[in-house]
């Protein structure tokens, strides 16, 4: 481990190791603590491991660039330059504490789900990090993804990222920049346990136990995309 992890992992509350355990990255996806190495009885001549590496390795090579190239798709990084905005990932940089981890969830979510529309991690960055010194759930609209939008996918890791927050009590920060429900499939953002209700749910819940709610409005917010703010 690095003397900069080292020194960071320190800062961390007791509690904060469940969630930051071995491999936590950045907001924008790199990693931030670094694998431990294992002292296991490995032959790396065995004919059992360079089988087993010689089928991994391509596999991980896959994994590593359709996440590179989520990454940077949700990024949206020509369309934000064009705007003069922010990406996605440097909102949430510059919101949580200088150099904490990140730990984000379903970075895959979307990914080649829809035949005919491409959602890099649903359109929403969802995960945990520090703000002043505090574990924070973050739920952030991706505005270079069908202007933040909501599919059924992007609603599902949504109410996902409340209902850890709930059963962990942590404060949620909503960075809101949504054109609410994506047109196409209105029809199949609204019906479902896990759909878009279900955001009021939790908001409620969440309110009623004390688990402070924090919404940031970051763009117009139409439609549908106003009842976040709106509604805490």
């Amino acid at each position: 481990m690095s003397p900069k992890i080292a020194q960071f992992s320190k800062r961390l509350p007791i509690f904060a190791h469940r969630f930051f355990s071995t491999s936590t990255t950045s907001a924008h996806g790199r990693h931030f603590y670094e694998y431990p190495i294992l002292d296991l009885p490995i032959d790396p001549l065995s004919f059992p491991y360079s089988k087993y590496n010689s089928e991994t390795t391509p596999l991980l090579r896959t994994f590593q660039k359709n996440l590179e190239k989520i990454l940077q798709s949700s990024s949206g990084l020509e369309l934000n330059k064009k705007r003069k905005k922010l990406g996605i990932r440097e909102r949430v940089t510059k919101l949580l504490d200088p150099g904490s981890p990140f730990l984000e969830f379903s970075q895959f979510a979307g990914y080649k789900l829809y035949e005919n529309e491409e959602v890099p991690s649903a359109g929403l960055i969802t995960g945990v990090g520090l703000i002043q010194s505090k574990l924070v759930m973050i739920i952030a609209n991706d505005p270079a993804v069908k202007a933040g939008s909501y599919f059924p996918i992007t609603c599902a890791k949504h109410v996902r990222a409340q209902e850890i927050a709930f059963e962990n009590r942590l404060p949620c920060v909503y960075l809101a920049d949504s054109g609410g429900a994506y047109l196409p499939m209105q029809d199949c953002v609204f019906p479902g346990r896990d759909h878009a209700g279900r955001f009021f749910f939790y908001i409620a819940k969440m309110s009623a136990a004390g688990i402070p709610q924090i919404a940031i409005a970051l763009g117009l917010n139409t439609g549908g995309g106003a009842y976040i703010p709106c509604n805490l």
